[in-house]
Formats: C-alpha cells, sequence, structure tokens
C-alpha cells in the first residue's frame, strides 16, 4: 500500500502568494497521515517525512505583510510529544517566520489540532498537554499573546 504524501511538500512555492498583496488571512493544512508499522501488524505510526511544517512556514515567508490573520491545522496528530518533534513536525519553523517585523497588521495565529483516534481514546489523555506542548513549541507567538489553541 503507497504512503500518502502531502502534495504541498514539493509544489508550495508554485503559489506564489507574494503576488497577492491584498491576502489578509491564510489557512494552511498539515496532515500526519500514519503508515503501516515496519511488522505489517495493524498498528500504525506517523509518517516519516521530515519538517512537516517547512511548507506552511515557506508559504508565509513568500506572504503578504497585510496578513492579520494565520490559521494552522494539525490533522491526526498521534502523540503529545510530537508538537515539539523537529524533526517530523517542526511547529518551532512559524515562531521563526511570523514576526511583528514581517506582520506588523497580524492579530492572532489560530492553531487547530485534530487528535488521532487513538490519542484521544488514551486514558491519559488531557487536552491540557497539547496545549502546554504547543506554548513550548512555539513559545514567541505565545509570549506576544497572538497564538490561540
Amino acid at each position: 500500500m503507497p504512503v500518502w504524501k502531502d502534495p504541498m511538500i514539493r509544489h508550495w512555492q508554485s503559489l506564489k502568494l507574494a503576488s497577492c498583496p491584498k491576502l489578509d488571512s491564510i489557512r494552511i493544512n498539515i496532515y500526519l497521515r500514519a503508515r503501516p508499522t515496519d511488522d505489517d501488524s495493524d498498528e500504525t505510526e506517523a509518517t516519516d517525512v521530515p519538517a512537516l511544517s517547512l511548507p506552511g512556514a515557506g508559504m508565509l515567508f513568500q506572504a503578504s505583510s497585510a496578513l492579520r490573520s494565520i490559521y494552522i491545522y494539525v490533522h491526526d496528530l498521534p502523540r503529545v510529544t510530537t508538537l515539539n518533534d523537529r524533526r517530523l513536525l517542526r511547529l518551532q519553523e512559524f515562531d521563526k517566520v511570523i514576526t511583528p517585523d514581517t506582520f506588523p497588521l497580524l492579530r492572532r495565529v489560530f492553531l487547530r489540532i485534530r487528535p488521532d483516534g487513538d490519542l484521544w481514546r488514551q486514558p491519559d489523555y488531557k487536552w491540557r498537554k497539547v496545549v502546554v506542548g504547543t506554548r513550548r513549541a512555539l513559545p514567541n507567538l505565545h509570549s506576544r499573546g497572538m497564538l490561540r489553541v
């Protein structure tokens, strides 16, 4: 069974967002798709594609300084610790790109996280852990009061 690959990983540059000077809101989707484990059991693990946030951060690098709202959606989060995973997800890239100098009109960054079914059903799963993990991954946005989880 082939592994699903996000087409934005290689093609985000073709969006040419710099040609949209009036763009004031953007939605970025990040998909943490599951793939079969190496032993072909029914278990799954997160797709082993490094730096899933890089296309979104790259799009923001191209975007107009007129942005007022940024929406980032993380789909199928397998573990809370994935939020700080610099190899797989690398949310920290957004903290580098989203600065007051780059987006002076920005009001909010909304981060919407959807845990996968396995994480959601774990007895020790707590939404608060997700919020804390997000704040650790994006400390600058959090300290500026811009981040809404």
